[in-house]
């Protein structure tokens, strides 16, 4: 059996979900592995250590279970704030603060522990991710060491309690969905490809009969080329108005065509025009409104070639046709349509 065009199409269609998956299983899983180590935490919950543990911590970055809960014997007030400032642009004066996190001191025995908190608090217990102390942080560190009580008892740790907040949570879901999106569509792809039968787009054809006969019919008038007309990514044969989408080809018999009219769209950023859009407008009986993307504005041949096959539709757009469509006389718009492709078969015949 002649397939060639309807089957490239299909192929390419198919090809692109295949590609969509395989990109979605590849960022999921890129995703999922760099940021196994912090999702786990959260999910599996802080790990008790005592104060001595805490201590003997050399390097956090080694720790798989770094998301711990310790208790102090005491804590000390606010000694650092983050956040930040909205800044007025014509005189640069502060319009206003806001603070983030505040950083305090935690005794651990004889050693002291710098602690980020979303809100300064007196409880000597904590819950956070043990981590080695930030760049930002440094100049702190440094000046607190230089007090004779701190000096060799500052260790250069930070406990983060401001650092799970049910993103891991959020992630697992997220990326975990993409995977299983992503496993779905590549079957999706491996089935249409190897049975093109199994593919939405030739399924829709059972409307008008059986997709095995219908294929090789709608193949030979394609293979005609001297009495098929195509612009871009639209087909139209005797019979049939084809056309092109990223995930898949729609493909309608004349019979089915309602209403069809161009549309240009001009679009812009902050009033800067920055293109158009065209598109060719394609109601048919089923109620089906489609868009059919074109590379320029140049409508002319393309609706009267399709007139000239479908003479009985209506064309051009029209608010009288906009709004019958979109109400509840959508189906005596068809009708009428329908009326006029009859008479006009019978005129013929």
């Amino acid at each position: 059996m002649r397939d060639e065009t309807i089957a490239k199409q299909l192929k390419r269609s198919n090809t692109n979900l295949m590609i969509g998956g395989i990109i979605a299983v590849v960022i999921s899983c890129l995703f999922l592995v760099l940021t196994a180590r912090s999702n786990l935490n959260e999910v599996l919950g802080p790990v008790t250590m005592t104060a001595a543990d805490v201590i003997k911590i050399q390097d956090p970055s080694k720790l798989f279970r770094y998301y711990i809960s310790t208790k102090g014997s005491r804590v000390s007030g606010t000694i650092w704030q983050e956040g930040y400032q909205r800044i007025d642009r014509k005189d640069n004066s502060i319009k206003s603060t806001s603070v983030d996190s505040e950083i305090q001191l935690l005794q651990l025995e004889d050693k002291f522990v710098l602690i980020k908190r979303r809100l300064a608090s007196k409880d000597t217990n904590i819950a956070g991710a043990v981590v080695s102390v930030p760049r930002d942080l440094y100049l702190l560190s440094d000046q607190l060491k230089q007090d004779p009580k701190i000096q060799e008892r500052l260790l250069p740790l930070l406990i983060d309690s401001t650092r799970f907040n049910w993103g891991g949570y959020f992630v697992l879901i997220i990326f975990s969905s993409m995977l299983v999106c992503g496993i779905i569509l590549i079957r999706k792809a491996q089935t249409r490809l190897s049975d093109k039968l199994q593919n939405p787009s030739i399924k829709l054809l059972q409307r008008l009969g059986d997709p095995r006969a219908l294929l090789p019919a709608i193949e030979d008038e394609l293979s005609r080329t001297d009495s098929v007309y195509r612009y871009s990514n639209l087909w139209l044969t005797k019979n049939w108005l084809i056309n092109s989408q990223i995930a898949g080809i729609e493909i309608r018999n004349i019979t089915e065509l309602v209403w069809v009219y161009p549309q240009t769209t001009s679009h812009s950023i902050n009033f800067i025009p920055t293109g158009k859009t065209h598109v060719l407008i394609v109601c048919d009986n089923r109620g089906k409104y489609t868009q059919i993307h074109l590379p320029s504005a140049d409508f002319t041949a393309i609706i009267e070639t399709i007139h000239s096959h479908a003479p009985w539709a209506f064309y051009g757009f029209s608010e009288e046709h906009k709004r019958m469509w979109n109400s509840k006389m959508r189906s005596a718009m068809i009708s009428q349509v329908e009326d006029r492709r009859q008479a006009m078969a019978k005129e013929a015949g």
